[in-house]
């Protein structure tokens, strides 16, 4: 990861470095809009420097403790950020509901 992006990480409180190489960004606990404000703030940094390797875990929750709106029983904020990381290009995993992974 580059160090610009690893500067606007760890001002986050939700981000934690799991290795080198993987960033985990914890968004339990923000609301739909803060959530998809802060994966698309680092989703334009990723993509203004065409950042290659490392991986970025973002972890928006089953939706357990939400209303679960959306077809599949995911909660809001899962579904804004899948919704977000669709529209964005990026190549992502869905590793199971409300967790996703960046590459």
């Amino acid at each position: 990861m580059s160090d610009t992006l690893l500067s606007l990480l760890a001002d986050q409180e939700s981000i934690h470095l799991v290795s080198p190489n993987t960033a985990f960004l914890d968004l339990h606990g923000l609301h739909v809009k803060e959530a998809c404000s802060l994966v698309s703030t680092i989703i334009a940094q990723r993509q203004r420097q065409q950042q290659r390797g490392g991986r970025l875990v973002v972890c928006a929750g089953a939706g357990k403790h939400a209303d679960r709106s959306a077809a599949d029983g995911a909660g809001r904020l899962a579904s804004a950020v899948e919704r977000l990381l669709v529209r964005s290009g990026l190549a992502f995993k869905k590793n199971q509901t409300g967790l996703y992974e960046i590459s």
